[in-house]
């Protein structure tokens, strides 16, 4: 398993967790079961909503914090690739080596993800009161992830 995928499961599991821990035990199942090009946004007909009473309801959060947690990471790659290239433009203006470097989230960057997550689920069909618990499983995961005692 690729590091990038790793990183999108611990991330869609920690939401799951948090969010809905009911659906844990379906969570690699109904990961598996998803379209690999993720989740569509907008709004959803009567039989598509797995929001609805019936079939799909048991997962509705996984197949949501899984396409969030897909989004949370683009992002951070994002922020992460503008940041290289800066500083490896800094370093050639200098003709200094240049060292690779994992980025360390700040804490308003943190904040900002977070809130896009939220807002994202909401965009997926969650409710409020659950996009609220999903940005803040989200924050509590970014700030630990990368902590060799987390």
């Amino acid at each position: 398993m690729e590091q990038g995928e790793a990183a999108h499961l611990a991330l869609g599991r920690a939401i799951v967790a948090r969010v809905a821990p009911e659906e844990l035990p379906y969570f690699d199942e109904t990961v598996a079961s998803l379209p690999r090009g993720g989740l569509r946004r907008g709004r959803r007909g009567p039989q598509e909503d797995p929001l609805a009473f019936g079939g799909l309801a048991e997962v509705v959060v996984t197949g949501i914090a899984y396409g969030v947690a897909a989004e949370v990471l683009k992002m951070m790659g994002e922020t992460a690739g503008r940041g290289l290239i800066a500083r490896v433009r800094r370093l050639f203006g200098r003709r200094q080596a240049v060292e690779p470097v994992a980025p360390a989230l700040s804490e308003d960057r943190i904040t900002e993800l977070a809130a896009a997550a939220g807002r994202s689920a909401v965009l997926l069909g969650l409710p409020p009161d659950r996009s609220e618990l999903l940005a803040a499983a989200v924050r509590d995961h970014l700030r630990t992830a990368d902590r060799p005692d987390a």
